[in-house]
């Protein structure tokens, strides 16, 4: 379990963010990183251990009116000298290769502040500060504790209402984490806000001990190994079932309203219960639908984006992305970026059409060479003249590939390309 409270889990979420995408969170927070910083990095499980250690530390700092990762003897509930001394005092085992690190911030009002605003403020102060981002962005590590404490504080004879935060990172060992958060997004902002978690809810995968989710609806997954990890959420009404692919960086993801997954890493969905997939992050990722209809999302970054069967609609997003719609009447939206629109099995876009719809000729190309094992005849405006061709027609503003692979002359699978025009279409637009 993720024992934080939900403001706790909230700089959680802002940290991975960060991680995620440097680079957008530092044109978000107006921040100037330093060279090797853009890269993404994995994102952070969050521990109990470190999170006591966090929190009594960020405790520790209020009672003693001392603003300092260093402890010392004597003071007020006193309880290890440095960081990993504390992480140790409280559980956390330290194995094998290790690092690890701290953070510290506060803020503080004459009255009582809105210690949800003080988690935003205090997480864009120390992703300002060089050293502080420098520990949030580090790549190597994969753990780490928050702890958030209100009460008052004396700085230079002032006293305050303060939010004491401290951010324990650590890695120790080979293990890797699923690791994520189940919430409803009740703001509709496609993002984490205390008061939309969702606790309670088991979360289990062969190969790691089962968790459930915490105070904050945060939850993570141990494992010891590599693989595919088949993880399935509890929910009130149903259970989700979705393999992820694991390696040996630690992924996201995330439970969203009951029925979508926001993931920075490659899963499937195993579930008809499962509607949407998104994207996190700008790493390339590749997302499998289910034989359901579903939205599928992309990143700014070269997905390779699947929908199976179903009536689906997916989104490429910036990067040069591969969309296959699968079987049923899928639409499809490349975005920016020159994509690749897949077709491998005959029944494809056959009963129902695919719908395109920002086919950038000269840019975006039409991929029907798993058709046929030979290669496929472009016959341009022109009609059938024998089996395995492609012609195409205008169709109002729009065009309509023919695809026929027999010798009957007639259309196998029809795929529409909407808002294109026949004279703009060539044979390059096409992989035959």
């Amino acid at each position: 379990m993720a024992n934080m409270t939900a403001r706790e889990q909230l700089m959680l979420e802002l940290i991975n963010r960060a991680r995620m995408d440097p680079v957008a969170e530092a044109e978000r927070l107006g921040v100037t990183l330093a060279p090797g910083q853009s890269k993404p990095v994995q994102v952070l499980a969050g521990n109990d251990m470190l999170r006591t250690a966090a929190y009594n530390h960020s405790g520790w700092m209020l009672l003693n009116d001392v603003f300092a990762s260093t402890q010392f003897k004597g003071s007020q509930s006193f309880i290890a000298k440095t960081a990993l001394d504390r992480m140790m005092a409280y559980g956390y085992k330290i194995s094998g290769q290790h690092v690890y690190g701290e953070n510290i911030s506060w803020v503080g009002a004459d009255t009582v502040p809105d210690f949800t605003q003080a988690i935003f403020a205090q997480h864009a102060t120390l992703f300002a500060d060089g050293a502080s981002r420098a520990r949030i962005l580090r790549s190597s590590f994969q753990e780490v504790g928050i702890g958030q404490q209100a009460g008052g504080f004396i700085d230079g004879g002032q006293p305050y209402v303060a939010s004491m935060v401290t951010q324990d990172f650590v890695r120790s060992g080979s293990k890797v984490f699923i690791t994520g958060v189940i919430y409803s997004d009740i703001t509709d902002n496609d993002f984490y806000d205390v008061g939309e978690g969702v606790a309670a809810r088991r979360v289990t995968a062969k190969g790691a001990p089962a968790d459930i989710a915490g105070p904050g609806g945060g939850y993570e997954l141990q494992f010891g190994a590599t693989g595919i990890a088949t993880m399935k959420v509890a929910l009130e009404s149903v259970t989700l079932k979705l393999d992820v692919a694991l390696g040996s960086t630690n992924v996201k993801v995330d439970v969203v309203n009951g029925n979508e997954i926001w993931t920075n890493g490659s899963v499937q969905s195993k579930s008809a219960a499962i509607t949407e997939l998104h994207a996190l992050g700008r790493s390339p990722l590749v997302l499998i639908g289910s034989n359901a209809a579903e939205e599928i999302t992309g990143n700014s970054a070269a997905n390779h984006l699947l929908g199976q069967g179903g009536n689906d609609m997916i989104v490429g997003g910036a990067g040069k992305d591969r969309l296959v719609g699968g079987m049923g009447g899928d639409t499809l939206t490349g975005g920016d970026g020159a994509d690749r629109f897949i077709y491998s099995k005959r029944g494809e876009s056959a009963a129902a059409p695919d719908i395109i719809t920002d086919f950038g000729n000269g840019v975006d190309r039409i991929d029907l060479s798993d058709l046929f094992t030979g290669k496929l005849k472009y016959r341009g405006e022109g009609p059938f003249a024998g089996g395995h061709e492609v012609s195409v027609s205008a169709y109002g503003a729009h065009v309509l590939v023919h695809v026929n692979l027999d010798r009957d002359l007639a259309d196998v699978m029809v795929i529409v390309l909407a808002n294109v025009s026949l004279s703009e279409l060539s044979k390059g637009d096409f992989i035959l």
